[in-house]
C-alpha cells in the first residue's frame, strides 16, 4: 500500500489534541524509487510492531571547579519493524528481498516519512535497513521478520500535506 492509498480520505488535524496510540504513527519508506512522497510503502499489512526510539550518544568532560559534565553529542532515530510474514505485500517483499537482505552501504539507505495520523506531524529523512530475521518461528507458528532502520544524519520536520 502506498501512502496516497492510506490517506485517502484521511485529513490530519494539525491542531489535534489527545491520546496517540502507536495505530495512529505511520512508516512509509521509499522502497521503489518513487517520484513522490505519496508513492513511499506503508508498514502496515501483518506488521505488528513499528516501534521509533532515539539512540543519544554524550561525552563526559571534567572541568576545573564546574566538575564533571554531560554534553549530548549526536541522536540517532531508531525504528524497529517487526511482524508475520505476508508474502504479496509490497514493503515485506522489497523489504526482505534480496537486494536489501544482502545490500551493503548506499543501497541500503532508503527515504523515509515517519508521522502521526491525527496531526499529520512527524520527521522525514533517509535510514539504513539492516534485516535480522526474515523467516523465523518455530513449527507450527507464523513467519516472522524483524528489521532495524536507522537515520542518515538528522531527519527533517515533516508535515503531511
Amino acid at each position: 500500500m502506498t501512502l496516497s492509498d492510506l490517506m485517502t480520505g484521511i485529513t490530519p488535524n494539525a491542531s489535534f489534541e489527545g491520546p496517540v496510540t502507536a495505530d495512529d504513527m505511520v512508516l512509509a519508506v521509499d522502497l521503489e524509487s518513487a517520484a513522490s512522497i505519496g508513492g513511499y510503502i506503508v508498514a502496515q499489512k501483518y506488521v505488528s510492531e513499528h516501534s521509533g526510539t532515539i539512540e543519544s550518544e554524550s561525552q563526559d568532560s571534567q572541568y576545573i571547579r564546574t566538575g564533571k559534565t554531560n554534553t549530548r553529542t549526536g541522536a540517532v532515530r531508531v525504528i524497529t519493524v517487526n511482524g508475520d510474514r505476508y508474502v504479496g505485500d509490497d514493503f515485506q517483499d522489497k523489504m526482505l528481498g534480496h537486494a536489501i537482505k544482502y545490500g551493503k552501504g548506499a543501497s541500503v539507505i532508503v527515504d523515509y516519512i515517519y508521522f502521526n495520523i491525527k496531526n499529520g506531524k512527524g520527521e522525514k529523512g533517509k535510514v539504513t535497513i539492516d534485516v535480522t530475521e526474515d523467516a523465523s518461528g518455530a513449527a507450527g507458528e507464523n513467519a516472522s521478520f524483524t528489521a532495524t532502520l536507522r537515520s542518515v544524519g538528522t531527519p527533517d520536520d515533516y508535515t503531511y500535506a
